[in-house]
This record gives structure tokens, sequence and C-alpha cells, in this order.
């Protein structure tokens, strides 16, 4: 839960551009890990990170969280109706199952390396993270872009809820893979041609009618 403020280029754009940025093109699956809604999480508990985003007092209203997960819930319905599936998942750890982990990472050397001393002093913040997750949910929970509130301190069972919601959401959008027609198949096969004869011949031949000749016989020599 470590909070960190954007690096300084990122802090010259609105708060969710380099979340566009990242977004995963047609055809891929992309995963955000501790995404845009720190906006509305770390920034609302440390209020110093909010000031330090350059934004001019007039937007910076009361309801400034509020209106940043307004904000979020419209961009999410944008992603929903461009035809990108959103799921998002809320890893719901215990407090005393997040103290025992933190202690078998200070007890075991070879587990040393996964603590943090921000992460003890965040822990310090602990109903307040609370309050803002129940509101960031709230806010932005749609049959779209639906929240999955998982109770973590056993792996096995988040493991399991989680890869079973990713799987059900795949077959939902009923994926297959391109079809591959015949005109692409003399596409493909073209170049093969040309490398076993002639440049002109690939040019010139009747039996590659309908394709660029100076592709090719660039594709030959």
């Amino acid at each position: 839960m470590a909070a960190e403020p954007g690096c300084l280029h990122e802090l010259d754009h609105d708060v969710l551009w380099c979340y566009w940025c990242e977004l995963p093109e047609r055809g891929g699956i992309g995963i955000f890990n501790r995404s845009y809604y720190e906006e509305v999480l770390v920034v609302r508990v440390h209020r110093a990170i909010l000031e330090a985003q350059k934004l001019p007092p007039e937007c910076l209203p009361k309801k400034v969280f509020e209106q940043r997960l307004a904000d979020i819930a419209h961009f999410e319905d944008c992603l929903t109706r461009q035809g990108t599936k959103v799921l998002k998942f809320f890893v719901n750890v215990s407090r005393d199952e997040q103290k025992r982990r933190f202690m078998e990472r200070l007890n075991e050397p070879s587990r040393n390396w996964k603590f943090s001393s921000a992460d003890v002093r965040e822990r310090g913040h602990w109903d307040d993270y609370q309050a803002a997750y129940e509101q960031a949910i709230r806010a932005t929970a749609t049959p779209h872009a639906p929240w999955y509130v998982v109770p973590a301190d056993n792996k096995w069972y988040l493991r399991l809820v989680m890869v079973t919601a990713v799987v059900q959401a795949l077959e939902e959008m009923d994926l297959a893979y391109p079809r591959w027609s015949r005109r692409r198949s003399l596409r493909s096969r073209t170049p093969a041609i040309c490398l076993n004869g002639s440049a002109e011949r690939c040019a010139t031949g009747s039996r590659f009618e309908g394709i660029d000749p100076g592709l090719a016989c660039r594709a030959g020599c």
C-alpha cells in the first residue's frame, strides 16, 4: 500500500492519461496492478499527493474524489463501448493476516526482500483505506465493469476465484482464431514461389493476378 506520487512527466497530464497510453491493443490482454484507483485511494488518504498534482485551485472542490470516481466510471464505460472487457478485483486481506505476512517477511531471511517499512507505515491508516475502498467500489461497480471482492487470506481460494472469473469472461466473448481465406493463402505463398522462380515470372505470371507485382518482385529478389 505504499503511497508514491506520480513522476514529473505524469503530473503534466490528467490523472487518467498514462492509463490511456497503457491500454492493451485489440486482441490483447492488459493487467493494471495498482491502477488509476490509486488516485481515489492513496491520494485520498494522503492529501499531500493531491497538492503536488499541479491542479488549479478551481479544480480542487470539496468533492474532488467523488468527481474522480465519476470520471473513472465514465472511463470504464467508454472502454466497454469500444469493445474492451473490464474486470476489477479487490484482493481483501484481513488485518490479522496482513500482520502475519509482514512478520513472516521479517523473520525469514529468504523473504526479507519482500518487506518494506512503507507498508508498515501505511498499516497505520487501515481505517482510512477501508473507507476509501468502500466508497470506490460503491461508486464504480457496474454490470459492464464489475468488482470482484475476493477474501484473500487463503491464496489458493483467491487464485481460484480470479482464474474462474477470467475464464468465464473469455468464454462469454466467444473468441475464435481468425479465418484464413484462399486469397490470403495465395498471398502468403508468393514469396516462397518467387524464391524458387524468377522475379519476372512473379511480376508477369497470370497465376499472381491481383497481387502487387512490385511486392512480388521485392519478395523474390
